[in-house]
């Protein structure tokens, strides 16, 4: 957060940088777990099971920090978009009782 900011208020690229953080961490403690629990289930070597959860962690939560920021871009032009066409018509209603 920028500093001087009332807290609560992020700029449009500190929100992105959340959703980004959330999607990757989300990602990538779901996909730990889930190769802890495949690791127990099949009966693996910890060390070996704690190495292939470490490093999908780090792949994945990379993953969902891009799938993060690309999902809140989208949703965020979406909603600028519809906030201009409606603004629009809105102009053209004024414009023709005027």
């Amino acid at each position: 957060m920028c500093r001087g900011q009332p807290p609560g208020l992020l700029l449009r690229h500190d929100r992105a940088l959340v959703v980004g953080q959330k999607y990757a961490g989300t990602l990538g403690l779901l996909t730990f777990v889930a190769v802890l629990a495949r690791g127990l289930i099949r009966g693996a070597s910890v060390s070996a099971t704690l190495q292939a959860a470490c490093l999908v962690l780090f792949v994945f939560a990379a993953i969902g920090y891009v799938v993060g920021r690309t999902a809140h871009s989208i949703v965020e032009q979406s909603v600028h978009g519809r906030m201009r066409s409606e603004l629009a018509d809105l102009e053209d209603v004024e414009d023709a009782t005027v």
